[in-house]
This record gives structure tokens, sequence and C-alpha cells, in this order.
């Protein structure tokens, strides 16, 4: 088991680079016999609705490569409260280290453990914008496969005047498919252009 604890003395871009540098090296000397490299930091991941100490962020940024990137050094990152007192932290740590549950990314605040997971976010259903029936909408690569669809939907949503922009002739599939938009061809106009051009 190799522990290595990010500085908390008063921060500053070398000490970072160092840092992360020594990581580098560790996870180098390594290779041949691979132990659990746990790294620990004050700050680097926001909890609830803390901030992020953006001098500690680094580590674990790289922490989480290793993970990847060699996971038979099995990289754990524990974070650690920021502003905190050493003993308190010094147990949380001495726990976390000797119950290890195979958790390779811990945070602690205000004494509680968290761990991360994703999550479905629940958003509210998005509201379309209203389409201005009025107004002229000009698709540029109309006639491609993203055109015809974006057009589709302009139509659905009531607009009335279509502008289908492109360099080159419809093809008669895509001519096909206007038609089916807009049988009385009178809401979609093709229009050969270029617009890259001076």
């Amino acid at each position: 088991e190799l522990v290595f604890m990010a500085s908390d003395e008063e921060p500053n871009p070398s000490a970072v680079v160092d840092a992360c540098l020594t990581v580098a090296h560790i996870a180098r000397l390594t290779e041949a016999q691979p132990a659990r490299l746990w790294l620990v930091t004050r700050g680097a991941h926001r909890v609830a609705d803390g901030g992020v100490d953006p001098w500690q962020a680094p580590l674990n940024g790289l922490g989480r490569a290793l993970a990847t990137e060699r996971a038979d050094l099995r990289c754990v990152r524990v974070d650690l409260e920021p502003n905190v007192a050493g003993s308190e932290l010094d147990a949380l740590l001495l726990d976390e280290l000797l119950e290890h549950d195979g958790e390779d990314e811990v945070a602690y605040r205000h004494g509680v453990r968290y761990v991360a997971r994703l999550e479905r976010q629940r958003r509210a259903p998005a509201r379309a914008k209203p389409i201005s029936p009025d107004g002229a909408h000009l698709i540029t690569g109309g006639t491609g496969g993203i055109g015809l669809h974006v057009a589709s939907y302009l139509l659905r949503r009531g607009a009335r005047h279509v502008v289908l922009c492109s360099r080159s002739e419809p093809s008669v599939t895509q001519k096909r498919r206007i038609t089916e938009l807009d049988p009385t061809g009178t809401r979609l106009h093709v229009l050969r252009a270029d617009l890259t051009s001076d």
C-alpha cells in the first residue's frame, strides 16, 4: 500500500506540478510490482454546496487517469475536509485505509462519507420555443438529411416560410422528400447558394 498525501501548505503552481510528477514517478516505479496507490487530497471534490480547491484538484484528476490507465494500481482517491484540524482527519483517513470497502473515490465533509455515483438527472420537460408562423426560417444544408428533419419539425410547429439553402441541386430522393413535406409547394422554398463564398 502506498499513500501519497497532497500538501496542505500555502498553494503554489510549482508544488502542484511537483506533486503530480511525484505520483507519475511512483506509478512508473510500481509497473513491475503494482501496489494499491492512495491519493489523499483536501477539498479537491465539490460535495453538496462546497467549493473546490483548484490546487488540490489536479492531483485528483491525475488519480482518475491512473485509475483508468493503470488499473493494476487500484488507485483510490480520498478527499478530506478542507480547513479541519489534523487529528480528526487522521482518524477518518486511518479508518478509510483499514476498512477499505472497494470504493475508489471517497470524500469526507462534516464527518460524512460520500462516494461517487452516477444518478439520472431529473429535469422538467423542456418546453419548445414558439415558432413564428410569419417569419422566414433559413436552413443551411437544408436539403441534406438533418436539414430536412429540421424543416419537418418547423412545418409541424406551424412555420409557413422555410428556405432550404444548399450548394447543390436536390437529388431525386431529396425532391421526393420535399414534396412529401410540402405537397402544395407553398411552404418550402429551395435556394441554391453557397453561403461561404464572398
